[in-house]
């Protein structure tokens, strides 16, 4: 076959190669963009204060702040909390304690990336007031109920239905309130029981 140049030689030669290839890498980007956009990953703030050694917080009942081990089931204190970890658990500030603690009632087993992210948005890094049950701490870990703006925040996640009812946790003074509020998200279709 006779080319008039050279460039028409590539043109024809190479032309429809290099187009195809471009617009295949065009539609690949768009689609990875796309999908980091819709799937953006939530990412947990990491503040100075929340790195903390692991054996400082660690807590049994007879080495909580005297401030805490003094405390009634139900009487609210107010501390800060530090951080909110990928299980769950939050670390919390008392004057110069600080330890770990679960929100009792929850089950967090199956803990959505996206609640841990809601979680670190509503308390982390914020003054709120805990509370104890009958028992404040359990395999070194303090069990609390979380007030925010004097709402029960435990009692919120399951309205939403971003987490389910432990009916197995040994503390059970809220525990009607709690219920209700998860059969309040069951009812509307809220979070996990959208189905």
């Amino acid at each position: 076959m006779y080319y008039d140049n050279k460039a028409s030689f590539y043109v024809r030669q190479y032309g429809p190669r290099v187009l195809m290839s471009a617009f295949i890498v065009l539609i690949v980007s768009v689609g990875l963009y796309i999908y980091i956009a819709n799937h953006n990953i939530p990412t947990i703030k990491v503040t100075d204060q929340a790195v903390v050694e692991q054996d400082t917080l660690n807590v049994t009942a007879k080495n909580l702040s005297d401030t805490l081990n003094g405390l009634e089931p139900l009487e609210k204190k107010s501390v800060k909390v530090a951080s909110v970890e990928s299980n769950g658990e939050i670390v919390i500030i008392d004057n110069d304690s600080r330890f770990k603690a679960r929100l009792i009632g929850l089950d967090f087993e199956n803990i959505e990336p996206d609640t841990i992210y809601l979680m670190g948005q509503d308390i982390g890094n914020r003054q709120v007031e805990i509370a104890f049950d009958n028992t404040k701490c359990s395999e070194d870990i303090a069990n609390v109920y979380v007030y925010v703006n004097d709402e029960l925040y435990n009692a919120k996640l399951l309205e939403e239905g971003k987490l389910k009812l432990d009916s197995q946790d040994m503390n059970k003074l809220l525990l009607k309130e709690l219920t209700e509020s998860q059969a309040y998200a069951k009812q509307t279709r809220a979070g996990l029981w959208e189905y």
